[in-house]
């Protein structure tokens, strides 16, 4: 029973997470950045014990962060509850005021990465509409293909 136990799979939840600057321009970030900001919010929540249960397999990939503020989350399934609550109480990365939420969440890295994309389109969108020209579709795509290709790295 024992070598059973111990062979069991760590099953993972992904977050999909949008980091906004409250002055305006994007915060000079980056996934290292998030993540060390997230292991202190949940230090500061959670105390040690809720470090080292959220902290095992906590890791930030993919942070976009000149259009949009997104990144993804990897997280234990039994912290997903404690670092959606860490993510959503950060206020403040390198002294700078942001808002993070958590925008999708899923079970697999695959169904992640199509909901961030999407995400990831509307907010080219939406740049487009607040500055009144559209992203080249080269930039586009080019930014699209870095962010799919910072989310592979999951899949190891």
């Amino acid at each position: 029973a024992c070598v059973a136990d111990s062979m069991v799979r760590q099953k993972n939840r992904y977050l999909t997470v949008q980091v906004q600057s409250l002055k305006g321009n994007g915060p000079c970030l980056s996934d290292r950045a998030i993540f060390a900001n997230l292991l202190q919010s949940l230090q500061q929540l959670y105390g040690e014990k809720g470090l080292g249960n959220g902290g095992v397999a906590l890791q930030v990939k993919g942070y976009e962060g000149k259009y949009t503020g997104l990144c993804v989350v990897r997280t234990s399934r039994s912290s997903l509850r404690e670092v959606w609550a860490a993510i959503t109480m950060t206020t403040k990365m390198n002294g700078e005021t942001v808002a993070c939420r958590v925008l999708h969440s899923a079970g697999c890295v695959r169904t992640c990465k199509v909901a961030a994309v999407s995400i990831l389109n509307s907010g080219f969108d939406l740049f487009s509409q607040a500055q009144g020209r559209s992203l080249p579709q080269a930039e586009r795509e080019s930014l699209e293909s870095n962010f799919s290709a910072a989310l592979a790295g999951f899949e190891m």
